[in-house]
């Protein structure tokens, strides 16, 4: 057997038998964890077939940019989650249902599974869709005598499964599946009883996590209604009527101001309305001028040593900070150093996004996108400021002031205009410590359901990859 020499790093190769090679030579497709994977995918329990024995066709859909505004929806990458349909962000085509190849139309019990940037999502259908599938989504026509599509979906989406889509993944910089790739990936597939057995145990599952997720957010939508009583505030009535959307001004008015009827009629509704508090400008709320954050890359690091690189997207719609997708930066200046009840505004891409710094346990930095403002705290509780600034009504301002383009922004001074309702102090952290509390029972109810949505799902990739 071939030794290989003491002088060379065993960290930098890796040995391989001919018979054990499968058409790769890439390190990283003989990757530890793949192996182990594939040993425990070769002496399952169950017989493991590979998807092409599973299959009928594997269809790519179209390529459209002529949007519209209504039609037909047009499915793409972001709107295929593991499990389930995404419409927040749909765009439509038109392109009846009549023009449909039969090759594309979607069918109950097959399966879709993106194949390019976020690969790997796996969406079974549980009825007939006359909707379209862009080139970057699988549409997968399945031996349904064979395979049940919802216990595919949860074996793809589980560890073991997306593990196999990383390893036979192409493309350094966005990531991609084959058609051929796919037909080799293996696939543990017990009888249709036992098949129907584990859909039921997941669908159980998933129930509990919704209903309590739903539970939770019952209690967030409560938040908003809660401050805005207090505040003696209220949001406009939907209004669509030409009278709505137009205002006259006198030319003498409007040099070196904002006149797009859209600001106009949502700033003046805002500021105009006799609330139980006066307004204060974030502006005048503050002991510093805005910085704007550090225009570095992004990089991997270790979350332990190196100091934090925050992003727009390291922050969830609550303004939580994510705890996935850690990432660091090349230069870490002073500078950017986040000190404690630090505030942060998204000045793009998610615009208006707020963010409160709390846990200084380790260092972190702000990205260039992210615009840091230092409060003053005679005048404002931070926790209120963070919380009216995640609220309904500082919403709509941002609606009433972000710059449409490509891609929405606010500046600084814009923020610094943002006009706050000021209530004394004492009153700041009422609603705080009440707003807070509410958070953490939905946070509670939201920890519990994934604790125990997680914990059945390792149940069921160990039931699915149960050892001989």
């Amino acid at each position: 057997m071939y030794k290989v020499p003491s002088n060379i790093d065993l960290n930098k190769i890796f040995l391989v038998e001919r018979k054990d090679t499968e058409g790769r030579l890439d390190s990283f497709f003989y990757k530890d964890e793949f192996q182990k994977l594939n040993d425990k995918l070769n002496n399952c329990k169950f017989k493991t077939v590979y998807f092409k024995d599973i299959i009928k066709t594997i269809n790519n859909g179209y390529d459209f940019r002529d949007y519209k505004t209504e039609g037909v929806p047009y499915i793409k990458v972001a709107n295929v989650k593991k499990g389930e349909f995404d419409f927040s962000k749909i765009q439509y085509i038109q392109f009846g249902s009549d023009d449909i190849s039969k090759n594309i139309q979607l069918k109950k019990g097959n399966i879709l599974l993106t194949r390019k940037g976020t690969y790997g999502n796996a969406l079974s259908l549980d009825k007939d869709y006359d909707y379209v599938i862009s080139s970057e989504v699988f549409y997968i026509e399945l031996k349904q005598e064979l395979v049940i599509s919802k216990y595919l979906e949860i074996f793809f989406n589980s560890i073991s499964g997306q593990k196999q889509f990383t390893r036979y993944s192409i493309g350094a910089i966005m990531g991609s599946l084959s058609q051929d790739a796919l037909k080799i990936l293996k696939i543990p597939l017990p009888d249709l009883s036992i098949q129907n057995d584990i859909v039921e145990i997941y669908q159980e599952a998933n129930n509990f996590k919704k209903q309590k997720h739903s539970e939770a957010r019952i209690l967030l939508n409560k938040i908003d209604e809660y401050l805005l009583n207090e505040l003696g505030l209220k949001l406009p009535l939907i209004n669509n009527t030409i009278k709505s959307r137009i205002f006259e001004v006198n030319l003498n008015d409007i040099s070196g101001t904002r006149f797009d009827p859209d600001y106009i009629g949502k700033y003046e509704f805002l500021i105009n309305q006799k609330g139980n508090f006066n307004f204060s400008k974030l502006g005048d709320l503050l002991i510093s001028s805005p910085q704007y954050g550090a225009n570095e890359e992004a990089i991997k690091g270790n979350s332990e040593n190196d100091i934090r690189y925050i992003r727009i997207t390291d922050i969830d719609e609550l303004g939580n900070l994510k705890k996935k997708g850690w990432k660091t930066a090349n230069n870490t200046l002073d500078k950017y150093l986040l000190k404690y009840d630090d505030i942060l505004f998204a000045r793009s891409g998610s615009v208006g996004k707020c963010y409160i710094h709390k846990d200084v346990s380790k260092k972190s930095i702000f990205a260039g996108y992210l615009i840091r403002f230092k409060l003053n705290l005679d005048k404002i509780y931070p926790d209120y400021a963070f919380y009216y600034c995640n609220s309904s009504i500082y919403k709509y301002w941002v609606s009433a002031i972000e710059r449409p383009s490509v891609q929405s922004n606010i500046n600084s001074e814009e923020f610094k205009s943002l006009p706050i309702p000021l209530p004394p102090m004492s009153k700041q952290i009422e609603i705080s410590e009440k707003i807070s509390e509410i958070r953490k029972k939905s946070k509670a109810l939201i920890d519990e359901s994934n604790f125990y949505f997680d914990n059945k799902k390792r149940e069921i990739e160990s039931l699915i990859l149960n050892i001989n």
